[in-house]
């Protein structure tokens, strides 16, 4: 249904937290943790996995050998052809169902939004309490295989990558709500600083203003 792309750095032991919230024992769902190879915890990330295998968890892994997230982000995506759906969330931070459970909540919105494969759709959980932004958008196979990309290669950062999505989702009339979830955070999820926005802020919107249309056109084809 679901695969959780989680991408980690020097905090294994809150990737092992998160994955174990995740209730990946089913076939609902599987993860993708994305680990850097010069990480000097690297050794005990394969650890982790190998527990959460152990304990019948659907993991793998992406090992990165530069800061590209993004291109590390989309070949996570790649390993899961037959999921129907992609989320990428922090090792800090995990969904969390209320009245109805996470995967009913998912499952409700991919039938309703995207119910074909070729369907797409971005789907939003509520922010949760104290936070402004909707974190971690769904993403529909249909829309990932249409746009050609879970995450934007021009994006240096996962919230830069999220707001194109978002974005452009919304142009293309594929935004909804996945209603009864929220985001629960483990510890503090990190926004990106504001020297780090400014300084790919230019690269960023210029890409926009000159793509934007023609992947919405291809999102709401």
């Amino acid at each position: 249904m679901v695969t959780w792309i989680v991408p980690s750095a020097g905090d294994p032991e809150g990737l092992e937290a998160v994955l174990g919230r995740l209730g990946l024992e089913g076939a609902a769902a599987s993860a993708v943790a994305v680990v850097e190879t010069g990480d000097t915890s690297l050794l005990v990330y394969q650890d982790v996995l190998k527990r959460q295998a152990g304990l019948g968890r659907r993991v793998g892994a992406v090992y990165s050998r530069g800061g590209n997230l993004c291109g590390a982000v989309n070949h996570a995506a790649r390993l899961s052809p037959a999921s129907r759906s992609f989320c990428v969330i922090s090792d800090r931070a995990v969904p969390q169902g209320g009245a109805v459970p996470l995967y009913e909540a998912i499952g409700g919105w991919l039938e309703r939004h995207a119910g074909r494969p070729d369907d797409a759709a971005v789907g939003l959980f509520s922010p949760g309490e104290g936070r402004r932004y909707n974190l971690f958008p769904v993403v529909s196979a249909g829309a990932v295989g249409r746009l050609g990309y879970l995450f934007h290669p021009v994006c240096m950062f996962r919230s830069l990558a999220e707001r194109w999505l978002i974005d452009t989702a919304g142009l293309a009339g594929g935004l909804s709500l996945i209603p009864g979830v929220e985001i629960v955070s483990s510890g503090v999820v990190e926004e990106p600083r504001t020297e780090e926005y400014n300084e790919c802020r230019l690269v960023y919107e210029r890409h926009l203003l000159g793509i934007r249309r023609i992947d919405a056109g291809r999102l709401g084809g």
